[in-house]
C-alpha cells in the first residue's frame, strides 16, 4: 500500500511520555531526604493522571508532591504541554511549529528521560503527524483485543484454533441473538 500513512496514535505516545514522567520521579524519590520521601511516596499516580482527570481526593497530595517535587513536576508540565498537541484545531504547519516549541522545552529540561523520549518522538514526527492530521487512533483495535484476550483467559484455552475463532466471532461479532418467528407478518 504505496499510498498508506504510517501513524502513531495519541494513547502510545502519551504513554511513553508517561513513563519518562515515572522514571523521573523514581530517581528524585531515590535522592530525597527520608522525611520529604514519605510525603512524596504516594504521589506517583498523581503525575500519570491527566490534569483533568485528577480525582478530587488526590488533588491535595498533588499540590503538596508538587512542591517537593521539582523535577517530576517540570516532567509532568512538559507531558502536559505535549497533550495539548491534541487537544486544539491546528493546520499541519502550526502543528508542526507547536511540536518544535515542545521539542526544545523538553531537550533542554535537564531531565535525561524526558530528552530520550523527546528524540523519539521526533524520530517518529512524520506518524505522529499523519496521526493527528487523519485523526486515527488505534482504541477500537485496542478494545477488540481486549475482548478477545478476555474470552481467551475465561475459557482457559480451546481444544483447537476453530472453537477459539467460534468463540471471537459469538462474543466480539455483534450478532443478533433474538429468534425470529417464520410466517409473521
Amino acid at each position: 500500500m504505496p499510498q498508506a500513512d504510517i501513524c502513531f496514535d495519541h494513547f502510545h505516545v502519551i504513554q511513553n511520555v508517561n513513563k519518562a514522567v515515572d522514571e523521573v520521579r523514581r530517581d528524585e524519590q531515590n535522592n530525597l531526604p527520608q522525611d520529604a520521601r514519605k510525603d512524596f511516596s504516594r504521589s506517583r499516580f498523581c503525575f500519570l493522571y491527566g490534569k483533568e482527570n485528577l480525582p478530587d481526593k488526590y488533588k491535595v497530595r498533588f499540590e503538596k508532591a508538587k512542591t517537593i517535587s521539582l523535577k517530576t513536576s517540570r516532567a509532568w508540565a512538559i507531558k502536559e504541554n505535549l497533550r495539548e498537541l491534541w487537544s486544539e484545531d491546528r493546520n499541519e504547519e502550526e502543528t508542526a511549529a507547536y511540536f518544535k516549541r515542545w521539542y526544545w522545552w523538553a531537550t533542554h529540561s535537564r531531565l535525561d528521560p524526558i530528552r530520550k523520549v523527546a528524540h523519539s518522538l521526533k524520530n517518529h514526527w512524520n506518524g505522529i503527524a499523519a496521526a493527528i492530521k487523519h485523526g486515527i487512533s488505534n482504541a477500537l483495535t485496542e478494545g477488540i483485543n481486549s475482548k478477545i484476550e478476555a474470552v481467551k483467559r475465561d475459557a482457559c484455552g480451546f481444544r483447537n484454533k476453530y472453537n477459539f475463532m467460534i468463540a471471537i466471532m459469538f462474543h466480539c461479532g455483534k450478532l443478533d441473538m433474538s429468534p425470529e418467528i417464520r410466517g409473521a407478518p
